[in-house]
C-alpha cells in the first residue's frame, strides 16, 4: 500500500471555485490541494461537487476509523479463539 497525505483535510468551497471545490491539506509539513472536485453537466452540480468535496476531504478521518474497527475486531477474534482453546 502506498502512502498517503495525512489529515487533517479541508473541503474549500468559496467564490474563487464556486463550481469546483477543493480539497486542500494544510499541516505544519504540507500545505497542497489534494484534489478538486469537478461537477457533471447536471442539475445541483455546485451541491454535489461540494458534497464530493467534503467526502473526500474526510476520507483520514474515515480511515483512522475504519483501522481502530479493525483492531478491535483482530482483538475480539483473538480473545473468542483463546476463549474456544480452553474448553
Amino acid at each position: 500500500m502506498s502512502a498517503f497525505t495525512p489529515g487533517p483535510w479541508h473541503a474549500v468551497i468559496d467564490g474563487f471555485y464556486p463550481f469546483c471545490p477543493l480539497v486542500r491539506v494544510d499541516t505544519p509539513e504540507v500545505s497542497t490541494v489534494v484534489c478538486q472536485c469537478y461537477p457533471a453537466y447536471a442539475p445541483n452540480v455546485r451541491l454535489d461537487a461540494a458534497a464530493n468535496a467534503r467526502l473526500i476531504a474526510a476520507a483520514p478521518d474515515l480511515y483512522a476509523a475504519l483501522q481502530e474497527i479493525l483492531t478491535s475486531y483482530e482483538s475480539w477474534m483473538h480473545s473468542e479463539y483463546d476463549s474456544q482453546q480452553d474448553h
